[in-house]
């Protein structure tokens, strides 16, 4: 007879964008195995679970699982299921839970966390799959549109999807979203225009202002607007929530402005930083020159390392 595995999901084991579900021989009665799988891939585990259980494992989206629902899984399946937990062990987890409570319990909130600490990518996924959310989207408002692009790439890379499936973007003149988007990456323009042509957001749950402190005039106009349609349009048990995250934020003064919102602080890593000074420039120097040869001397020398490089505007 195959012994019976019960699912179960402890919160504090909870990922951003894994449900990780320990599963318990109530023969054995401790653990035999964890398994984690990204919520949008279901058919893709569900094969490599078919492949290791020999088709016997049925998979059972989040919700099913938070009503205990049983498979049966015999003791030689159990022992041959490898760990497919993934983690990323980024700063921004270790808050993830508070903010999760912050959000269930208050329409705005606002997260400070340095930058690397996963903020953009991890956040959103995180709170994909929130009750509160149901089917509505997230919009998340990028400054730029080279960070809009990014952040949707990665995050679409994280769930083992092309852009344009659960997470799409929506720029000027560059659109990847589709039927099953539920997750946009958008400019500051765009949302302008969304709420010109729906102040309610009614396919919207959520916003995140990401990277507010840059405080343009399109941001704070789309958080204003933002504000207002949720007054006027939205009812009390359908808000539409706002996140606002930053790195350098005074989270304090923005959070009296929101109404008392709670502030979620990441305390992120620090490194070790040495400072290295090249050959001193002259005024008139132009600056591109002086920024690859410094660049193409760090590859020389470090050339197993990664560089960022920052310059002052979009010509350079």
């Amino acid at each position: 007879m195959p012994s019976q595995v019960g699912f179960s999901l402890p919160p504090d084991r909870w990922q951003p964008f894994l449900c990780s579900i320990s599963c318990y021989s109530q023969q054995l009665c401790k653990p035999t195995f964890l398994l984690s799988f990204c919520l949008p891939d279901l058919a893709k585990l569900q094969d490599q679970a078919g492949e290791v259980a020999a088709g016997t494992f049925t998979l059972c989206p989040y919700k099913e699982v938070r009503e205990n629902h049983n498979i049966h899984y015999s003791e030689s399946e159990t022992a041959a299921t490898s760990n497919l937990m993934i983690s990323l062990n980024l700063p921004i987890e270790a808050v993830l839970p508070e903010l999760l409570t912050a959000m269930q319990h208050s329409a705005d909130a606002i997260l400070e966390a340095p930058p690397g600490a996963g903020k953009t990518t991890l956040v959103p996924l995180a709170l994909l799959e929130q009750p509160w959310l149901g089917h509505q989207k997230i919009l998340m408002l990028e400054p730029r549109r080279i960070a809009a692009r990014s952040a949707a790439h990665r995050m679409a890379s994280l769930l083992h999807e092309q852009v344009g499936e659960t997470i799409g973007y929506r720029m000027r003149l560059d659109t990847k979203v589709g039927k099953h988007t539920r997750v946009e990456v958008i400019t500051d323009g765009i949302l302008t225009r969304m709420l010109q042509e729906d102040p309610a957001l009614s396919d919207v749950g959520l916003i995140i202002f990401d990277e507010f402190h840059e405080r343009s005039l399109d941001a704070d106009l789309a958080l204003a607007l933002c504000l207002k349609g949720r007054e006027i349009f939205r009812e009390k048990d359908d808000p539409l929530r706002l996140l606002i995250m930053s790195a350098t934020l005074n989270g304090e003064a923005l959070s009296a402005a929101l109404c008392g919102a709670p502030v979620i602080r990441s305390e992120g890593k620090q490194f070790p930083v040495d400072i290295v000074y090249g050959v001193a420039t002259q005024p008139r120097d132009p600056i591109v020159d002086k920024v690859v040869s410094t660049t193409l001397k760090a590859i020389e020398e470090n050339p197993d390392s990664n560089f960022l490089v920052f310059l002052p505007g979009q010509g350079e």
